[in-house]
C-alpha cells in the first residue's frame, strides 16, 4: 500500500490471514484482519466500508478473546471510528 498498490496489499495480507489462522497463530491473524480493514477503507470500493467494519470487528473479538491489547493504531480506530492505520 505504500507504493499505492493497494490491491496487492490487500491480496498479500488476505493471504497471510489464511496461513496465520491455519497455523493457529490466533495474534498474528488478527494484526492482518487490522491492516485488512485499512485497506479495504482506504481502498473504499463500493462494499470495502462494510468489509472493512467486519474485519475490524472480527481483529478486536480475538484480540479481546486472547486478552491482548490492541495495537495502538486499531484502539484509536475503534474508538474514534477514524481510519485505521497500520504500521
Amino acid at each position: 500500500a505504500a507504493c499505492g498498490n493497494v490491491d496487492s496489499a490487500l491480496s498479500c495480507c488476505t493471504e497471510a490471514h489464511q496461513t496465520f489462522a491455519e497455523a493457529g497463530n490466533d495474534y498474528e491473524a488478527a494484526r492482518c484482519l487490522s491492516t485488512i480493514a485499512a485497506l479495504r477503507q482506504a481502498r473504499n470500493t463500493p462494499g470495502d466500508l462494510e468489509l472493512a467494519r467486519a474485519a475490524r470487528a472480527e481483529a478486536q473479538n480475538a484480540f479481546e478473546r486472547l486478552g491482548a491489547a490492541l495495537p495502538p493504531a486499531v484502539e484509536t480506530d475503534l474508538k474514534g471510528g477514524g481510519v485505521l492505520r497500520t504500521g
